[in-house]
Order: structure tokens, then sequence, then C-alpha cells
């Protein structure tokens, strides 16, 4: 992950040294016990509470980064972690599962599904 900015922090020793240590700014939403794990392991950190707008934002984001790690190392735990955005995306929506799955098998019956593995490779542009 590269850090979108860095801050800093002076710590003081006996001698009036500054020791310094920064901070990546990461700006993302993460799961409930994140926190707490920093807090357990001693290391410094800063949170915020997302508003409602806020965090449906973030919970795209995320979506967009899991699939990413999915997309970068294809495991079971990569999957799961998407799994579990796409239900918190869900619920915030109000959006029920069998909703969604019907839906899906709609779709599924109108256009099919990937069994067969079809590439597109180029397709002629409609006329405006």
């Amino acid at each position: 992950m590269s850090p979108m900015g860095l801050i800093f922090i002076a710590n003081y020793s006996k001698k009036n040294t500054i020791k310094e240590k920064t901070m990546e700014t990461y700006n993302k939403l993460v799961r409930d016990g994140v926190p707490k794990h920093l807090e357990s392991n001693g290391i410094k950190f800063t949170s915020h509470i997302a508003t409602d707008s806020e965090f449906k934002d973030k919970l795209q984001e995320k979506v967009v980064e899991e699939a990413i790690e999915l997309k970068e190392a294809m495991t079971k735990e990569e999957l799961a972690d998407l799994l579990e955005v796409v239900e918190v995306l869900k619920k915030h929506e109000g959006w029920s599962t069998l909703e969604i799955e019907e839906i899906r098998l709609k779709k599924l019956k109108e256009k099919g599904g990937f069994d067969r593995h079809i590439i597109l490779e180029k397709c002629e542009k409609k006329a405006q």
C-alpha cells in the first residue's frame, strides 16, 4: 500500500532529542476489530466514525480494493473478504439476499453465465 501522506509525531527522550516516527495515511474503511488490534500492539493511530454518506463511499472503495486484492492473490481468504464487503453493502442499502439472487438468476437466464469462457475481442460500435 502506498501512503497518501505522512504525519510526523515527535517523541522526546530523556536527553531532549527528537525521535521521529512516521504514520502512514490510509483513510480507508477497516474491520471493526482493527483499532483494538492496533491498541493491543502499542501502535498509535487515529480514526473516526464515518457519516452515512462517507460510509457508503468508503464501502464502494472497499469493494474495489478487495477485488484488486483477489485478482492479485486468488485465495479463498481474499474471496471471503470481498464477499464480506458485499454483504455489508447489501445491508447498508437495504437489499435482501433474495432480491439480489432473483436479479442474478434473471440476468443468468437472459444473458447466460460465464461457463463457456467467452472473451469478446472486438465489437462494432452502435450508430447514434
